[in-house]
Order: C-alpha cells, then structure tokens, then sequence
C-alpha cells in the first residue's frame, strides 16, 4: 500500500488542509497550553503540509 493511502497519512493530510484553510480565514492558529504530545503532532502535521505541498 502506498504511503499516501495508509490511514496515519489520510489523518495527517486531514489535519494539514485544516490547519491551512483555518490559517487563510483566521490568519494564524494558536492553541491554548497545549502538552508536549499536542505539540509533536502539530509539528509532524505542518512539516507534512510542507513536504507534501498542501495549501490552498
């Protein structure tokens, strides 16, 4: 199975096309005292919006 089709990568691309479209009608995004897994999951959801060209 291709990596694009497995279920972490369909999360990931999810999680990112929200990010951007909440990005271009908020202008940023911040979250309120997020923990440390809060905060490694945004990060491997924008640096996967970055190599995978998501944006609107």
């Amino acid at each position: 199975m291709p990596y694009f089709e497995r279920p972490v990568a369909r999360a990931r691309q999810a999680k990112a096309t929200e990010l951007v479209e909440r990005l271009v009608a908020e202008g940023r995004v911040r979250h309120a005292e997020p923990n440390d897994d809060e905060v490694a999951e945004w990060r491997r959801v924008v640096y996967y919006a970055k190599r995978h060209g998501v944006e609107r």
